[in-house]
């Protein structure tokens, strides 16, 4: 029993660290009460709910561009650390390029209504432009599909200058 205890706690430690979790004491997914979610590991806000629909890209680009949600019109599909992407959407699935991670999931995470296959990133195949990045969501797997495949869709705010819609 031991054991089981001791492998349990240093198994929870590592994952602490290796998920890029905030500083000590702090919780990295906090829910803002409107519908949205801060990862204050990142600084960045997503939608609570996860399921925005499947979609081909490009109407995902422009579902994300044109939504306005929680007092807020500057959202955007995320991007996925590929092509020179930075390190978004893979934050939840894959943090640190560790596969299969999922802090999404962790207990005490806020989100609802994660789907288990693909979703779309914002960054487009450097070789063939008619492909996107993706990130799956139920293994943290990281590639390419065709643009005018459906994906899943989980919008991203956050960086310098955000600001809320004006009533």
């Amino acid at each position: 029993m031991m054991t089981i205890r001791l492998t349990w706690t240093v198994a929870m430690t590592v994952m602490v660290f290796a998920f890029g979790m905030a500083r000590a004491g702090e919780v990295r997914f906090v829910d803002n009460g409107d519908g949205t979610v801060t990862d204050s590991a990142t600084g960045l806000m997503w939608t609570k709910n996860a399921n925005h629909g499947r979609m081909p890209w490009k109407n995902a680009v422009d579902y994300c561009d044109k939504l306005v949600f929680a007092g807020y019109s500057d959202w955007r599909l995320p991007s996925v650390d590929q092509e020179g992407g930075s390190p978004e959407l893979d934050t939840l699935a894959r943090p640190r390029g560790i596969v299969g991670a999922r802090p999404y999931a962790m207990p005490g995470a806020p989100f609802t209504d994660v789907q288990g296959g693909y979703y779309w990133s914002s960054v487009s195949d450097a070789v063939y432009s008619a492909y996107a990045w993706y990130v799956r969501m139920r293994n943290g797997g990281v590639d390419v599909d065709p643009k005018k495949y459906d994906g899943n869709v989980w919008p991203v705010r956050g960086g310098q200058g955000t600001k809320p819609v004006k009533p």
